[in-house]
């Protein structure tokens, strides 16, 4: 008896020592990767642009967890690719139209989501653009918007705000 239990610590240890490692798809935005990386290993895309399919491909490769954004698609073939350690696919937004739930329910992976973490803010926005359009002389500088980006709100490189209305 004595034996099973020193066995089943040293398993506990070894769960509790091991880190998870996760595939980050794409530069998202502070403190979010630091503070994943205290807790596992983690990879991410640094190419300042989505992941194209045969990089997921790659990335996932042995991977115990996924943080996949909008417009990347994690299907069956993704998900089989990651193996048998993948324990979790997580998306940075808030709907899960392009992650394969029911290949993932059926392999015992759990799915989760921002849920509607944006509704407020998108409702802001879209009120905000409104009134901007309808006041005389607005222009919205369309060729400063380049391509969809999460923080096309936010920061640019050197900090500053980025506007999309100028």
């Amino acid at each position: 008896m004595n034996s099973i239990n020193s066995i089943y610590l040293n398993q506990c240890r070894i769960l509790r020592l091991k880190k998870f490692t996760v595939y980050i798809s794409r530069r998202i935005l502070a403190p979010a990767i630091p503070m994943i990386s205290k807790e596992c290993n983690v990879v991410v895309n640094e190419k300042g642009r989505p992941s194209t399919r045969k990089e997921i491909l790659k990335g996932v490769r042995g991977k115990d967890a996924i943080l996949c954004t909008l417009i990347d698609n994690i299907d069956a073939k993704v998900i089989g690719t990651a193996g048998t350690n993948l324990k979790v696919i997580s998306s940075y937004s808030t709907g899960v139209d392009h992650i394969d739930v029911e290949e993932a329910t059926k392999r015992g992976i759990s799915v989760t989501s921002t849920g509607d973490i944006l509704t407020e803010t998108t409702a802001d926005l879209t009120f905000a653009l409104i009134l901007a359009i309808a006041i005389p002389n607005t222009v919205v500088n369309y060729d400063r918007i380049l391509s969809w980006s999460h923080s096309v709100c936010c920061y640019d490189q050197y900090g500053c705000i980025k506007p999309l209305l100028i």
